[in-house]
């Protein structure tokens, strides 16, 4: 049970940051928000990894935090963009579609989940997709609304990618592991930024701007911290799939703060996904 509500929490912090995400980019723009909640995940592993003493991973875990802070440079990076182009409504539950990545590495791996378990993951799984229902039309330029959709996609290989990984990359200390997946994503970013010659002045225009960017990074190096944990407290192919449920929480703040048309079948959706929780739950 450990692993379930460290994995809950994962979704419930990165819904939560995902919403705040979507409102941040389309004020500050996607590269300056992705490149400071980067730096800021790295200054918070610093932290961590110098409270805690641990000593540094070995080369296998080093080699592995790396490989899943790419997964974060293109899931972040891709996701962040897709917030500005398509409702988040619509980009939050595609982006969770990656969750199929890790679970597949965990049956692969020799996991044999409970059937109920085995049922709450497809439940889940289509709860996902039925969230994702694309409505008749999307809203903005439909060009900018397919970016949204086809960036979404990416993202969800990025984070796919990135959920896969920490499990192994954490065994050898956590702190390390979330170190140097954001490490490596942050430089990365940053000469993204130069190249495109982006000004991070809209970030810090305000003191709410700022506060929300600043929300936005903490909650989402708490949320990879939470699901890195689970990993190692439950089957991946379980813990994976709620952490990936966190669309939902961003999808109901969408819809309630925003007022983002939560139509029948992605209403239905939501429900799905947390009946699958409940099922995977109580295997």
């Amino acid at each position: 049970m450990t692993g379930i509500a460290l994995a809950l929490g994962a979704a419930f912090a990165w819904g939560v940051s995902d919403f705040l995400a979507g409102l941040s980019v389309r004020r500050a723009g996607a590269p300056a928000v992705t490149l400071l909640t980067q730096l800021l995940a790295v200054v918070l592993g610093t932290a961590w990894v110098a409270a805690s003493g641990a000593a540094p991973p070995d080369g296998r875990a080093f080699a592995l935090s790396l490989a899943a802070g790419l997964g974060v440079l293109v899931g972040l990076g891709a996701f962040y963009r897709a917030l500005a182009l398509a409702p988040m409504s619509i980009v939050a539950p595609l982006a969770a579609t990656g969750v199929a990545v890790p679970v597949l590495a965990g049956v692969v791996g020799g996991e044999r989940p409970a059937a109920v378990q085995v049922a709450g993951i497809a439940l889940a799984s289509a709860g996902v997709v039925l969230a994702a229902r694309r409505p008749g039309r999307l809203a903005g330029p439909a060009g900018d609304a397919r970016a949204g959709v086809a960036l979404s996609l990416l993202a969800a290989v990025g984070s796919g990618t990135f959920f896969w990984l920490m499990a192994p990359a954490s065994e050898d200390g956590l702190p390390w592991a979330l170190l140097i997946a954001r490490a490596a994503a942050a430089p990365l970013f940053a000469l993204l930024v130069v190249a495109h010659g982006v000004s991070l002045r809209p970030a810090f225009a305000t003191p709410a701007a700022a506060t929300e960017i600043l929300a936005v990074g903490l909650l989402s190096f708490v949320a990879s911290g939470l699901y890195a944990a689970s990993t190692q407290h439950g089957l991946l192919s379980l813990v994976s799939v709620l952490g990936s449920l966190y669309p939902a929480v961003t999808v109901v703040l969408a819809w309630r703060v925003l007022g983002e048309r939560l139509d029948r079948g992605r209403r239905i959706g939501v429900v799905a996904a947390m009946l699958g929780v409940v099922l995977i739950a109580g295997g």
